[in-house]
C-alpha cells in the first residue's frame, strides 16, 4: 500500500492536470501577474508535464527509511524559468518528512503554495514555509550562482553551471526539427537542459531550423521583455557582419559562430566538418554540458545522447540533488 503522502501527491497531481481546476487557475493567474516573462502557453505545458510525471513516478525511494527529527531544508532559486525547476527537490524534502523552506520568486511561490496548500488538506502533517533566502535552515538546494550564508559546504547542494547542446546530421525531418525547437525555445534557454548550441554540418543551412523556430514561436510566444533584451544583440551582430537570423518581433535570435553559449533567447549555430570535431569539443567541455540531443542516438556512440524532444520531458526521480538529500 502506498505511503499516504505519496498517494496524496498523486491525487493532487491528478486534479492539477485539469487546466480548469480552480486552485490551479488561481495560481496560474497570480504567477502570470507576478512574472511577465512567463506566458500562459509555457505554464500550461510545464504544469501538465510535471503533474503527469508525478502520477507516473515511483517515488517510494524518496521516503525516509525511518522516523527522524525533521530538518529545515531550503530550495533557493531566483529565475522563474523553467517554472517547475526546484519542484522535484521540494517534493523530495516533503516525502522525507522534513520542512520545506521555499526561497523562490513570487511567481513560483504562487504556484508552489497553491499546490502545497491543496496537498496539505489531504495530508495535514505536511510542513512548509516560504521565506527569504536568509531564513535559518539545516540544508539547502541552490541554483547556479545562489548562496546560503552560514551553511557549511557539506550542507549545500549547488547546481553546477551547465547547458545543453543539439547535434544535427542533415537528415532531420520536420518532426525532428519541431522536437528540437521545443528543446531549445520552450524556456528561452533557461535551465541546464535547454539547448543553447546547435551543431550542424558545414554544408547545412539554417533555413529549415529558422522556419521551424518561427512556427514554434507562433504557438509558444516569447515572454515579455525578450525582444527588448535581444535588440542590442541583434544590432551588434549586424554591425559586425555576423551571420544571423531572427524571428518575427525578435522572438528568438540565431547566430553563426564559435561554440559559445549566448544569453537566453539567443542561440548559436556552430558548423562542423566532421563528427569527430564535435566529439573533440564535447570531451573538452563535457563538464559544462548537461545533455546532448540528436536525431538518432544510435549513430552517436562517443558520448551519452538523447533523442530530440526529451529536454523538458524527463521522468522524476533522476535528479542528482535528490540523491544527495538522502545522504544528509
Amino acid at each position: 500500500m502506498p505511503h499516504p503522502l505519496l498517494a496524496a501527491c498523486r491525487r493532487t497531481a491528478a486534479a492539477w492536470q485539469n487546466p480548469d481546476h480552480p486552485a490551479r487557475v488561481a495560481a496560474v493567474g497570480a504567477a502570470l501577474e507576478a512574472a511577465p516573462s512567463l506566458t500562459p502557453e509555457v505554464l500550461l505545458f510545464a504544469l501538465n508535464q510535471w503533474m503527469h510525471a508525478l502520477q507516473e513516478a515511483d517515488l517510494s525511494a524518496w521516503l525516509a527509511p525511518e522516523p527522524a527529527d525533521a530538518r529545515r531544508v531550503a530550495v533557493v532559486r531566483s529565475d522563474v524559468l523553467p517554472p517547475m525547476q526546484g519542484w522535484e527537490e521540494m517534493l523530495a524534502v516533503l516525502l522525507r518528512g522534513d520542512v520545506y523552506v521555499g526561497a523562490v520568486p513570487e511567481a513560483i511561490r504562487a504556484l508552489q503554495a497553491a499546490f502545497l496548500d491543496e496537498l496539505a488538506r489531504e495530508y495535514p502533517l505536511l510542513q512548509h514555509v516560504f521565506s527569504p533566502a536568509n531564513e535559518a535552515v539545516d540544508a539547502a538546494f541552490m541554483g547556479e550562482g545562489e548562496t546560503a550564508p552560514g551553511l557549511a559546504p557539506k550542507a549545500q547542494w549547488v547546481q553546477p553551471a551547465a547547458f545543453s547542446i543539439a547535434v544535427l546530421d542533415g537528415h532531420e525531418a520536420s518532426g525532428d526539427l519541431e522536437a528540437l525547437a521545443e528543446d531549445a525555445l520552450l524556456y528561452e534557454g533557461y535551465g541546464r537542459r535547454s539547448v543553447r548550441l546547435l551543431w550542424a554540418p558545414a554544408s547545412l543551412t539554417p533555413d529549415a531550423v529558422l522556419e521551424t523556430f518561427g512556427l514554434f514561436r507562433s504557438v509558444f510566444p516569447a515572454g515579455a521583455g525578450t525582444a527588448a533584451r535581444l535588440k542590442m544583440q541583434q544590432a551588434w551582430l549586424e554591425a559586425t557582419n555576423t551571420p544571423h537570423g531572427y524571428g518575427d518581433d525578435l522572438g528568438f535570435l540565431l547566430s553563426k559562430g564559435e561554440p559559445e553559449p549566448q544569453p537566453p533567447g539567443h542561440w548559436r549555430w556552430v558548423s562542423y566538418e566532421h563528427p569527430e570535431d564535435v566529439a573533440t569539443w564535447y570531451l573538452r567541455s563535457q563538464a559544462h554540458v548537461a545533455a546532448c540531443f540528436v536525431r538518432n542516438p544510435d549513430v552517436w556512440g562517443e558520448w551519452p545522447t538523447e533523442p530530440f524532444g526529451q529536454a523538458h520531458r524527463q521522468p522524476l526521480g533522476r535528479a542528482a540533488s535528490v540523491a544527495w538529500l538522502g545522504t544528509r
